[in-house]
């Protein structure tokens, strides 16, 4: 736009001169180059250009394209303004009808009853659901753990499992219950944490479920310790995309499969290490950050380290070979190193 309008004056002045002399174009030409003569034709194009509607018609395009941004912005507030709306009306109708139904076993329930189940106030002594599940029949038991899932048969019976540290077991509530603590054990949502008092029995049929004992808890007590509100997935279902899992990962590692497979790994590592310890290994720990590339063949992470290229560590063979020259005798490492190769697919 700008270099037009500087080499409009030349070029008129070119055309209209095809028949002066050179002094006189050489002449026309310096005039045309003069400052003051390139502003006034500058600012005159530009009138002209602005009086014939021409000016700068992008500019009204961005304005739109604004404003249609703008309105869009709007619009997606306005709709999650309104789930949230939605959401904590559906919250407070849940905790009227609670209400309602709280005063409805105040009046009903025995005062024994009442304080079988509720809000926990005076926590105890508690034994881990590891321990739980080896007792044997007829052991009263009180433990703290999550509720996994629970399956509501009727208003007089409800199964619940109980997990902690990925270990499982079935609770029943049944006719010693009323039927308001049944209730209100249905409405507490997965994931939340209680405490539980009970018996070790044996139930009627054997159990189907994937367990850590064949014997069920016949549940006396239960309070609420924590509550759990809008989770993402559910741990008892269908496993959900990657993506929502890396998204909630505390939430995906509580999963007895992730437990499980933590727990072989860190197994695997504590008999790795016991075996060389037995045969005079040393462990060392070597450094993961290398100036330079140390294995051949791989591809390596580069990472900037203050301005300086680094390199994650390949592997921690010349540190152990460096460690062996050092008169340190037999030694081993168990961490992690980074490397990667690059596979060519040709199917």
């Amino acid at each position: 736009m700008t270099w037009r309008l500087i080499l409009l004056p030349l070029f008129s002045i070119l055309s209209s001169t095809g028949k002066m002399t050179g002094d006189s174009k050489l002449a026309k030409l310096g005039d045309a180059l003069k400052p003051s003569t390139i502003i006034h034709h500058f600012k005159h194009s530009s009138n002209e250009e602005t009086s014939n509607g021409h000016g700068h018609p992008h500019d009204e395009h961005h304005t739109g394209d604004r404003s249609d941004t703008s309105t869009k912005a709007e619009v997606r507030t306005q709709n999650k303004q309104d789930k949230e709306d939605r959401v904590q009306a559906e919250k407070d109708e849940v905790e009227r009808y609670r209400l309602e139904k709280d005063k409805e076993a105040a009046a009903n329930d025995s005062p024994d009853m009442l304080e079988r189940y509720g809000d926990l106030e005076m926590p105890g002594e508690i034994t881990p659901l590891e321990e739980v599940v080896k007792m044997k029949e007829g052991r009263e038991v009180t433990f703290r753990a999550r509720i996994h899932v629970q399956r509501a048969v009727s208003s007089k019976l409800d199964f619940i499992v109980f997990r902690q540290r990925g270990v499982m077991i079935q609770g029943v509530l049944h006719d010693d219950c009323s039927e308001h603590m049944i209730k209100w054990v249905e409405r507490l949502p997965n994931e939340t944490i209680v405490q539980v008092r009970g018996t070790l029995r044996k139930p009627p049929s054997e159990l189907k479920a994937s367990l850590d004992s064949p014997l069920e808890i016949s549940v006396q007590d239960i309070y609420l310790v924590e509550t759990s509100n809008s989770l993402p997935f559910r741990l008892s279902g269908a496993a959900p995309p990657q993506s929502t899992r890396l998204g909630n990962r505390i939430l995906d590692l509580r999963h007895p499969s992730n437990q499980a497979i933590m727990r072989i790994r860190a197994r695997i590592l504590q008999v790795y290490r016991d075996v060389l310890d037995k045969e005079e290994f040393m462990e060392i720990q070597t450094p993961k950050l290398q100036p330079a590339a140390t294995e051949s063949g791989a591809e390596v992470f580069k990472v900037n380290y203050f301005g300086r290229k680094a390199f994650l560590a390949q592997s921690p063979q010349l540190a152990k070979q460096m460690a062996i020259s050092a008169d340190f005798g037999r030694v081993y490492e168990a961490s992690l190193i980074f490397m990667t190769f690059l596979v060519n697919d040709c199917s």
